[in-house]
């Protein structure tokens, strides 16, 4: 699976879309496999690449959503405080962009 995700964005990245916008939602996609497959931890490190390239880009909605996943992450791997606070800055942040989801 990571090696279709893989392939699939360096595709994109070859073409006209911005290559760290791509790149950034590439993890988030990586994060999401292992958490399907069962990998919090590789799941986090994902994560949190995400969030970096997304914060450092000031792309908002990657970076609410970022905050989303990361208290899942967290939330997988038992760690309670982490996941209420990550999950509690998602509310804000998606409030902040009138995001509902």
């Amino acid at each position: 699976m990571y090696l279709i995700c893989h392939c699939r964005y360096t595709d994109l990245i070859k073409g006209n879309l911005n290559r760290e916008f791509a790149e950034a939602h590439a993890y988030h996609n990586m994060g999401m496999l292992h958490e399907i497959l069962g990998n919090p931890q590789e799941a986090l490190e994902s994560y949190k690449k995400f969030f970096q390239m997304s914060k450092k880009k000031s792309d908002k909605k990657g970076v609410a959503l970022a905050y989303g996943c990361l208290g899942s992450a967290y939330a997988a791997l038992h760690n309670r405080q982490m996941a209420v606070t990550y999950h509690e800055q998602h509310v804000a942040s998606a409030k902040k962009l009138k995001d509902s989801r």
